[in-house]
């Protein structure tokens, strides 16, 4: 980067000759590129031992970013962005912001927020570049301030049509002083790019999963259940709109949701492990037993559980005739009592005392 400036600049503002050069310190002008008056914001294609050498007319006040493109010996590319002030570029310690940071289904819409040091030069851009091939194709979307109260904070959209079914979409942000938006040689992102924001070199990520909806109450395993007649992925986003039964064990990191007033029942000797970022139970968890085996529902501790549903347990008893349970309450922060309230017309009660139960 070069600062023109009457004073304090690294050169003066006004019109000069020039050349890109290498060679041994014998003769460092062995090599140049020349033949071009450069128009700043635009790559230009540079000849390799052109005859007449490269112009340019410096402006005071603005700093001008140059990105070469090594070719070898051959004609070669290269870009003067000229900015007021020094180049603007993304702040280190701020992380980029994804929404939704998971589950991304078919067809959703991620918007994706990235901070800078400070507001950004009145000449600067910022675009995320997306791709769903690593790159050997891509797109680029512009990034604006939404927010004026955070100058220094952007956010743009990776479009709905973009994200299909199983599809990944890698992503990172750049500045620069051009229109990315029109590009269509893919090595061209790199040249007109200043600052770069790519997760230290990884590339932001994410794979769309599928949205499995219920078409009638059934079990989990069964493809009749879903509308896309087949079991739910790992990772799918799930929504009940019937009650569904799981007689097998699940493990499950989609988000899922139970709509009212239906019923997500755990048979005896299963479970479902819950490993992703929201169930929401708007309908009801019901798990059961058996004399010998028990169901339970083990959501992760990073997992938000929300809704209005309710979560039942259903203890196997031995009935009347057959003898006596010893028995406690089968969920975790629920007293003896409260317990016992809820199951008063299935227990044993001392007549004298409406506390003891058996």
């Amino acid at each position: 980067t070069i600062h023109c400036a009457i004073s304090g600049g690294d050169v003066a503002p006004g019109n000069y000759n020039w050349l890109f050069t290498s060679g041994p310190s014998s003769n460092y002008f062995n090599n140049k590129w020349a033949g071009v008056n450069v128009v700043s914001n635009t790559i230009q294609t540079y000849t390799l031992n052109a005859v007449l050498d490269n112009n340019i007319s410096a402006t005071d006040g603005k700093w001008y970013t140059i990105n070469f493109e090594d070719s070898g010996y051959n004609n070669t590319r290269a870009i003067f962005m000229e900015t007021t002030g020094a180049p603007v570029g993304f702040d280190s310690s701020s992380a980029t912001v994804q929404t939704p940071t998971n589950n991304i289904t078919d067809g959703n819409t991620v918007t994706v927020i990235g901070t800078l040091d400070t507001a950004p030069n009145a000449e600067l851009k910022i675009f995320i570049r997306y791709s769903t091939d690593g790159f050997t194709n891509s797109n680029a979307v512009e990034m604006t301030n939404s927010i004026p109260s955070l100058p220094a904070e952007v956010d743009g959209t990776i479009p709905g049509s973009a994200n299909t079914v199983g599809a990944t979409i890698d992503y990172y942000l750049f500045t620069t002083t051009a229109d990315a938006s029109t590009i269509t040689d893919e090595s061209e992102y790199d040249l007109i790019s200043i600052d770069i924001e790519n997760n230290n070199g990884n590339n932001y990520s994410y794979t769309v999963v599928n949205n499995q909806t219920t078409a009638n109450s059934g079990n989990w395993n069964d493809v009749a259940t879903w509308t896309s007649n087949s079991v739910p992925n790992t990772d799918d986003v799930v929504t009940l709109n019937h009650s569904v039964t799981i007689n097998s064990d699940v493990v499950h990191s989609g988000n899922i949701t139970i709509n009212s007033p239906n019923v997500l029942s755990i048979s005896p000797g299963h479970s479902l492990k819950f490993t992703g970022s929201t169930f929401t139970n708007n309908g009801g968890v019901l798990m059961t037993s058996s004399s010998s085996t028990f169901s339970s529902f083990i959501p992760s501790t990073s997992s938000t559980l929300d809704g209005t549903g309710g979560y039942e347990y259903e203890r196997h008893t031995n009935s009347n005739t057959n003898g006596n349970d010893l028995i406690s309450p089968p969920l975790s922060n629920d007293t003896f009592g409260a317990f016992a309230t809820r199951n008063n017309a299935n227990l044993f009660e001392d007549s004298g005392n409406a506390n003891i139960k058996l």
